[in-house]
């Protein structure tokens, strides 16, 4: 794939994301695109409870709140996907009917505005969710049992969804989903040397490691038309705080998903720990933190891009269209609270 190179680019705050009283903190954690624009969601801590927030889009740069009032109370929102027909936003809940148990929340909207809960998955007590992916042929999340078991929520329409745990003893965790052409791809635990998992179906998953070394881990996928590429720190088992110590942030990539190479980490983004890469579509990707973003046709070799902002904004996530990055995270306020922010860079011409 030959990357289009980026045009020259300028960088703003979107309006309408941070709200006039943050509670103890807010912060927003993940965002996606649809053919109706774009979606974000985080949430607000609160002395009572965790209160979800999503916020849409139609041009990435004005934001508005999303609803009905009331629909996201009491969820810790966790991740937004494109779905067959408009959006998915998963969460964990922790009222109502699982009894203070925690268990996945799904909504779905039609078009980022208005937005329902759907009904709980039957036998999702006690089952923490991570994160989901989705796209035209339809959405699936991950999670973990009460056992330790990973669990897989699937659904053809974004609207229903059944639930699939995966007795497999090879397979103890599965993170950072991926809806792909041939179907879902995912890391392993973090807790192993990294492995990429692939499944048609979202039930039968097999195993491609990337690194057999022990002290390595992966924490990150990113996936394009480049190929792949897996964020990860090297960890021999020293402290950090305690140098000597080669704890240190680390990368691979794969054209295909099946023959895996360390990418360089020395004055790179992918070394420098900060950090997050993801599919720039026809750019290639992009690497992005509070005060730097970079590009690059595959990981390999970067290019800077103009900075984002000066490195007070933590950022979580984010996703091209064209040639729009939108990056959603926190920015610290000066009574020590996080409050939601979404940056966001167009074409300056």
């Amino acid at each position: 794939m030959d990357a289009v190179p980026w045009p020259d680019i300028v960088w703003s705050v979107a309006d309408g994301v941070a709200s006039a009283d943050p509670g103890l903190g807010e912060q927003a954690v993940a965002v996606t695109v649809g053919p109706k624009g774009f979606v974000a969601i985080g949430y607000r801590e609160t002395e009572a409870a965790l209160e979800g927030l999503v916020w849409s889009s139609v041009d990435g740069s004005t934001w508005s709140s999303a609803g009905p009032e009331g629909t996201f109370d009491a969820v810790e929102m966790l991740d937004v996907t494109s779905a067959p027909d408009g959006f998915v936003a998963l969460g964990v809940g922790t009222l109502g009917a699982a009894a203070e148990r925690p268990h996945p929340v799904f909504f779905h909207s039609e078009d980022g505005r208005t937005w329902k809960r759907l009904l709980d998955v039957p036998d999702s007590d006690s089952v923490y969710p991570f994160d989901l992916g989705g796209g035209r042929d339809g959405v699936a999340a991950v999670g973990s049992d009460a056992d330790g078991r990973p669990v897989v929520w699937r659904s053809s329409d974004g609207t229903t969804f059944d639930g699939v745990i995966i007795d497999d003893p090879s397979i103890d965790m599965l993170t950072d989903l991926h809806a792909v052409d041939e179907g879902y791809v995912a890391l392993g635990s973090e807790d192993r040397p990294p492995v990429l998992l692939r499944s048609p179906d979202g039930r039968a998953w097999t195993d491609v490691p990337i690194d057999p070394a022990t002290e390595a881990v992966g924490t990150r996928l990113a996936v394009g038309e480049w190929g792949y590429i897996v964020q990860g720190l090297w960890d021999p088992g020293c402290d950090a705080s305690e140098p000597p110590c080669d704890q240190h942030a680390i990368g691979w990539a794969s054209a295909d998903g099946r023959s895996w190479s360390r990418l360089p980490d020395q004055d790179t983004p992918i070394g420098n720990g900060a950090s997050i890469v993801v599919d720039a579509g026809e750019h290639g990707v992009i690497a992005i933190d509070g005060a730097s973003a970079w590009a690059s046709p595959n990981g390999w070799g970067w290019q800077p891009l103009p900075e984002p902002g000066d490195g007070s904004m933590a950022v979580f996530d984010a996703v091209v269209s064209g040639d729009i990055i939108v990056a959603v995270g926190a920015i610290a306020a000066e009574d020590g609270t996080g409050r939601s922010a979404i940056v966001v860079a167009k074409s300056g011409l």
